[in-house]
């Protein structure tokens, strides 16, 4: 993994900036997204499609058969997030909120290379 050549500091330094960045992407786009996974909705829309995804994230967890730490604890920050209540290891272990959603991402890239191969 590319990380293994960060040190600690390198990476909390790199999380702490992105996490800025976004908060102040956000104040510019407080009225709209222009990403692809919610194409420019309105505030409210956004809301909704996050509960959304948040009610299938539930509807398709099959603990222990298609779950790990890693995602359960992503499902549980995503969940923070959209209800808007304060989640204290994102201060206090951002490295380790970070790492957990970089390894569901991973997963999810690996499980997607896989489809592929076997859709051939």
């Amino acid at each position: 993994m590319a990380t293994d050549s960060m040190t600690d500091a390198e990476l909390a330094h790199g999380l702490r900036r992105l996490r800025r960045e976004m908060t102040a992407r956000e104040g510019r786009n407080a009225k709209t997204d222009s990403s692809p996974r919610y194409g420019g909705l309105p505030s409210r829309d956004r809301l909704k499609a996050a509960k959304d995804s948040l009610k299938l994230a539930r509807k398709l967890r099959d603990f222990p058969n298609n779950t790990c730490p890693a995602s359960r604890h992503a499902e549980m920050i995503g969940e923070y997030l959209i209800k808007g209540k304060p989640y204290a290891m994102l201060e206090e272990e951002p490295e380790h909120c970070g790492g957990s959603i970089l390894a569901v991402v991973a997963a999810l890239y690996e499980a997607r290379t896989e489809l592929r191969k076997l859709k051939k």
